[in-house]
């Protein structure tokens, strides 16, 4: 999603693409970094090298054609930041004295 909040893209392809954006990183990328929340990576748009930052909420998909293997995501709509850590946090665990049986 281009109008997700955290992806930097340069405005003239954010005018080109108002919704959403195809990346694909298949031979030519430069740059790729990963982070807990995010990845950026430079990618060739009519020959001009343009960087890119994506938040991991804004991926609608996931897509590889060779293994046709496919994940779609739908976005939440509140408190991204707060939906990230719950999904990440693992369940806590009980300590003895306080399970219960």
């Amino acid at each position: 999603k281009t109008d997700h909040p955290g992806v930097t893209m340069p405005d003239y392809l954010r005018e080109r693409y108002p919704d959403t954006i195809s990346v694909m990183l298949q031979y030519e990328f430069w740059n790729l970094e990963v982070e807990d929340d995010r990845f950026s990576v430079s990618l060739s748009f009519s020959e001009v090298r343009e960087h890119l930052t994506i938040p991991f909420l804004a991926v609608t998909a996931f897509v590889d054609p060779f293994a046709k293997f496919q994940l779609k995501f739908e976005a939440q709509l509140e408190g991204d930041a707060a939906t990230l850590a719950k999904r990440d946090k693992k369940p806590a665990q009980l300590k003895p004295a306080e399970a219960k049986g």
